[in-house]
């Protein structure tokens, strides 16, 4: 049984997501959780949070509202390596330099990490603007044998995944199915 599979796809999905991978709920609790962690690590110090467009949107907007700290910030950037279901294998970054992260604790806020390039990339982006620390966080943690030698770590993970494509909650194919609010597999053609 796959982890969280607590609900079906809507019928006017069924040709696009093979099965729900973790239902709104079970994504709402852990966002919780995972907030009340972020709180703790951060306690009595500012915190800017570095959303990680587009497909982190709905979950920086969860989670920075189960962050209990008084002095939270919220910055969004762009960042993109995918093209269809795969890594481009180049990463576009862009909005870093309209954010003054000098002595600050900063933590990257990224949808799913796959191949780590990404992250690899925005953790070495921000320490460059002398911050005072930088973490990351994302929803999904994908297991993956494609993942780069050297990857940074990530400190905060709300759920680990297998290595399939997944969609909704603001992960998409083709700018397509992000408002989905549930984490679903991605039905490819050749798996309908």
């Amino acid at each position: 049984m796959a982890d969280g599979l607590v609900e079906s796809v809507p019928d006017e999905f069924q040709d696009q997501v093979a099965r729900v991978l973790l239902s709104e709920e079970r994504i709402g609790a852990r966002v919780k959780e995972l907030g009340a962690q972020i709180g703790e690590a951060y306690r009595d110090q500012p915190l800017v949070i570095l959303g990680v467009l587009t497909g982190s949107y709905m979950f920086v907007a969860d989670l920075t509202r189960a962050i209990p700290l008084s002095k939270l910030e919220v910055y969004f950037i762009k960042a993109s390596s995918y093209e269809g279901t795969g890594s481009s294998g180049q990463v576009k970054l862009s909005g870093l330099d309209h954010v003054d992260l000098t002595g600050r604790h900063v933590l990257i806020v990224e949808d799913i990490v796959d191949t780590g390039l990404t992250l690899q990339k925005l953790k070495q982006a921000v320490r460059e603007l002398d911050c005072k620390s930088v973490a990351a966080c994302t929803l999904l943690h994908k297991n993956t044998s494609r993942r780069l030698e050297g990857t940074p770590p990530v400190e905060f993970v709300a759920f680990e995944i297998a290595d399939e494509f997944v969609v909704g909650y603001g992960l998409d194919y083709n700018q397509s199915l992000r408002h989905l609010p549930f984490v679903g597999i991605f039905r490819t053609k050749s798996a309908s």
